[in-house]
């Protein structure tokens, strides 16, 4: 019972997208929705489990310890909040340059109603 708890916690290497190929077909086929701090991109899957990618420009954020940190704290959203995400689902999202001064609490609430915009 634990162990399962745990999984539903997990940020498995199943849910990542890391191939060039499904990046290309998420990136031509997906639909897209925005607001000040992020760009989803978000297609249907076939895997019968949600996947996710962070997408941080090097142009807007030069140092790789901003760039790093804004990585695990959307990681770490969909990761205690995967129910709200999309099932069946591939999600890119692309972190824009005024996401950088947000705290932890405004970046899970715009990314959070961000997703429910599309669930609407």
């Amino acid at each position: 019972m634990i162990n399962r708890q745990r999984k539903a916690f997990s940020f498995q290497k199943k849910e990542r997208i890391r191939r060039k190929k499904d990046f290309e077909k998420i990136f031509l086929q997906g639909k897209r929705i925005k607001n000040s701090c992020f760009g989803i991109i978000l297609k249907g899957n076939t895997l019968n489990c949600r996947r996710i990618a962070v997408i941080v420009k090097k142009k807007e954020y030069r140092e790789a310890h901003i760039r790093n940190k804004i990585k695990r704290r959307i990681r770490e959203i969909y990761r205690l909040n995967k129910e709200n995400f999309p099932a069946n689902t591939d999600c890119v999202i692309i972190i824009k340059e005024s996401a950088h001064n947000l705290s932890y609490q405004e970046l899970q609430s715009k990314l959070l109603n961000l997703l429910l915009k599309y669930k609407a």
